[in-house]
């Protein structure tokens, strides 16, 4: 099953939506509204797929609530039997092989560029192209 990715979007306090956002953005709307089906809440930008994010563009996505409603962010969608035991912190490589030792997620932001989606694979990425498209910090 796939998560809404719109109600992280729309339903945060930090209203970041599609002009970036971070784990812990993501993680204050999941404990604040819990997660959603992605049938129930499609994502609404970038004509409906988050492929073409960046290249097709729509006025309801240039600014909170990022082509949400109301509707997105009810009690009425979240999925209970979901669960979700927050988010922390590790540094240091050491921290890092512990935490996927103990079968947690791990996640790492990167600073991606707009030709990123276009790219085909096949080594490191390297054809830095366009402006910043969105990722990690600087």
């Amino acid at each position: 099953h796939e998560v809404a990715v719109q109600r992280m979007i729309s339903c945060n306090s930090f209203n970041f939506g599609c002009a970036g956002g971070h784990a812990v953005a993501a993680a204050e709307s999941i404990e604040r509204f819990g997660m959603a089906h992605y049938w129930d809440l499609p994502y609404m930008c970038g004509g409906g797929s988050a492929v073409d994010h960046f290249v097709q563009t729509a006025a309801a996505c240039e600014a909170a609530p990022w082509g949400g409603s109301e509707k997105t962010c009810s009690p009425q969608w979240s999925v209970d039997a979901w669960g979700f035991q927050g988010l922390y912190q590790v540094i240091g490589e050491f921290n890092m092989m512990s935490a996927i030792a103990t079968a947690s997620p791990l996640f790492a932001g990167m600073k991606c560029y707009m030709n990123f989606l276009q790219w085909a694979g096949g080594g490191v990425y390297r054809n830095i192209g366009g402006g910043v498209g969105g990722g990690g910090p600087g």
